[in-house]
């Protein structure tokens, strides 16, 4: 398993949640969910001697053994993503790299971030005079294609397959979570965008067209960034639609922005394409750090 360098050196960017904070955080979720777990298998260990002897009425069994499967499931959950957090792809590592040493001390990058209130996951969140920008960086294989929220793979003889996963889908709920948490503390001004980043892998445009990130070759990378930093600007405008369930996403994903999909060169590039915001000021940006910080990891 590759693990990340112990710490992203020469940056200027201040970066909160680095590979130590991680690692940190890491082991500490990783004690909690074996802690459960353990507690979970006494409990079903517990409830199994209780059926045995036949000792209380059935509503202790019921509460003992529902406790015993909510503490290991809990546990396992936590143990999971413990090792998930340590296990970044290079590629991933890459891009981080890039963002902290291509911009300066006027930007804080934030990473690996649970939302409240609904736990929704985000890679980076990078806070600077642009606003904020949450971004899911995609380790990748092979060739995609991009349909509005619909995502094709490209088999080996050219044809597309219908991916089970959507990037941009996908980064809906932090990025709504993430407008929410910044409404808290300023109503406008302050720009919430979003984008996938391919850390590695490709977008190829469907037959006939561009796709809409002009991931493909017939746009150069001032053109892609140009457009990605377009729909950014278009993205603050919009007013997010109720979030559904996750089943009703055929039905509902017209109503939700598509972010923009840029690879891992472009990134910083885009972010120095966005224009500061009116209220994006250090002051505000250490603000929503402070109350950023606690959900990093």
């Amino acid at each position: 398993m590759d693990r990340e360098p112990p710490s992203l050196v020469g940056s200027s960017v201040r970066v909160i949640g680095t590979a130590q904070d991680i690692h940190r955080r890491a082991r500490r979720r990783l004690a909690r969910g074996a802690a459960l777990l353990s507690l979970g298998i006494v409990l079903l260990l517990t409830w199994l001697v209780l059926r045995y002897l036949d000792i209380g009425p059935t509503s202790v069994y019921f509460l003992v053994g529902f406790s015993g499967i909510l503490a290991a499931v809990w546990g396992v959950g936590s143990m999971r993503r413990a090792l998930t957090m340590t296990a970044t792809p290079a590629a991933v590592r890459a891009v981080v790299r890039d963002l902290a040493d291509g911009l300066d001390d006027d930007y804080v990058l934030l990473r690996q971030v649970t939302l409240p209130p609904n736990g929704a996951f985000a890679d980076v969140i990078l806070l600077g005079p642009h606003g904020a920008l949450v971004l899911s960086l995609q380790a990748l294989d092979g060739t995609y294609v991009q349909q509005e929220h619909r995502w094709y793979r490209l088999a080996d003889d050219g044809e597309p397959q219908l991916w089970d996963r959507s990037p941009t889908w996908d980064l809906t709920r932090p990025w709504k979570s993430a407008r929410r948490l910044v409404r808290e503390y300023v109503v406008s001004g302050f720009p919430v965008g979003a984008a996938v980043v391919l850390a590695s892998g490709s977008m190829a445009a469907p037959a006939g067209e561009h796709t809409e990130n002009g991931a493909d070759g017939a746009l150069s990378n001032a053109d892609r960034v140009t457009v990605a930093a377009e729909r950014l600007l278009d993205l603050a405008l919009a007013e997010p639609a109720i979030m559904r369930s996750r089943f009703l996403r055929q039905d509902t994903e017209a109503s939700h922005p598509v972010f923009p999909v840029i690879t891992g060169a472009e990134v910083v590039g885009l972010v120095k394409a966005l224009p500061a915001a009116e209220r994006a000021k250090p002051d505000l940006i250490a603000e929503l750090t402070e109350a950023i910080r606690p959900h990093v990891g």
